[in-house]
């Protein structure tokens, strides 16, 4: 990302993934945002994936990965996506075990 004077612009990714019982991935939807549309805009079309495949896979589990941005846990935390665990990328491979989601 090219860096300008009134600052940076950050694009947005995630991933969502569907396995079966032997962890084989089955099919995944990938959400992104361009630079500038902000992350109320990421946020938002990642939510509406979500929701859409937990209506239909109701007894599906739920596992949130994400890196250590603290805006990240809230979203996992503060939505109404049910989530079994919750897994920390930065930290799993981090000297640092920190949990930014505290």
């Amino acid at each position: 990302m090219l860096a300008v004077e009134c600052g940076y612009k950050q694009a947005m990714t995630g991933t969502i993934s569907l396995l079966n019982r032997d962890g084989d991935r089955l099919h995944t939807i990938y959400v992104g945002s361009a630079p500038g549309s902000g992350k109320k805009t990421f946020l938002w079309k990642m939510r509406k994936e979500l929701s859409t495949v937990i209506k239909e896979f109701p007894k599906a589990t739920v596992v949130g990965v994400a890196d250590g941005a603290r805006d990240n846990w809230e979203f996992l935390r503060n939505s109404s996506i049910p989530c079994l665990a919750m897994i920390c990328m930065q930290n799993a491979f981090s000297p640092w075990r920190t949990r930014p989601w505290a």
